[in-house]
């Protein structure tokens, strides 16, 4: 079985997120669907919220969150971390973590240092000090 085949077997999903109704969700979306593609990963489910990154309880992450915890898919696609949260280190890595917990892997489009599908010791420090930044 090649790479390619192992990959269209994982079930991912697309977060999305801008801060306004002025900002284009669409963008993001394009990219992620397109990095889906080129990477062989079935996209089961799309999520999108238009409001604030330090806004909590946020339908469209609260729902995939829901979904991650129901096995709905094994890779969160998410054009950049800050799209998840703007609550600081505490909230980033709760994230993370509960999303490791539930055996969920988080691609970030922008930041694939961050990417939890590859071993990289460092990134939980990069990770840090990014949400605090």
């Amino acid at each position: 079985m090649s790479r390619g085949d192992r990959r269209r077997s994982i079930r991912a999903a697309i977060y999305a997120r801008v801060s306004t109704d002025k900002q284009e969700l669409s963008n993001q979306i394009v990219e992620l669907r397109a990095y889906a593609k080129h990477h062989d990963y079935k996209v089961v489910a799309e999520y999108t919220d238009i409001e604030s990154g330090a806004t909590s309880g946020r339908n469209g992450l609260s729902d995939a969150l829901t979904a991650a915890s129901r096995g709905k898919y094994r890779v969160l696609l998410c054009w950049a971390v800050d799209r998840l949260t703007r609550g600081g280190i505490e909230k980033v890595m709760r994230i993370y973590n509960w999303l490791r917990a539930q055996k969920v892997e988080v691609v970030s489009l922008r930041e694939p240092f961050l990417t939890t599908t590859e071993l990289n010791p460092a990134r939980d420090v990069i990770l840090a000090v990014m949400g605090w930044v």
